[in-house]
């Protein structure tokens, strides 16, 4: 039975949406595509916030108990917060792009995984008729 080029598709298609290593690998790349962008994102408006707001200055009062005591006003908090979720989201921002690209790795062990087991079995199914 000779097979057209779309049935190849659709039967290649089900194939690879059985494979447990193609379906982890969407499942992973995709959870990695929108940490990525979440990432990306939030961390260039927080940047643009701390770069609006100053920073803390290193003036303090030394108390007699060796202690320095800042005067942290409510602009500095804010600084100290915005650059902080910076630091935060730039971890999500890697954890997106690691996820992602281990994500199509799984991606294309899995089809390479499908190729390899259909020329196989084409392979012995030859090797059998003769």
């Amino acid at each position: 039975m000779a097979w057209t080029m779309g049935q190849r598709f659709v039967l290649m298609g089900r194939r690879l949406f059985r494979s447990p290593l193609f379906l982890g690998g969407v499942l992973i790349c995709c959870l990695g595509l929108a940490n990525w962008v979440v990432g990306r994102v939030k961390m260039s408006q927080y940047e643009a916030l701390a770069a609006h707001s100053t920073a803390p200055s290193s003036e303090g009062v030394n108390l007699s108990s060796g202690f320095t005591f800042f005067n942290v006003s409510e602009n500095h908090e804010h600084h100290n917060i915005a650059v902080a979720k910076v630091q935060y989201y730039s971890v999500v921002l890697m954890a997106g792009e690691l996820l992602a690209f281990a994500g199509l790795a799984l991606i294309a062990a899995g089809y390479i995984r499908l190729r390899f087991r259909a020329s196989g079995a084409k392979n012995k199914t030859l090797l059998d008729s003769s």
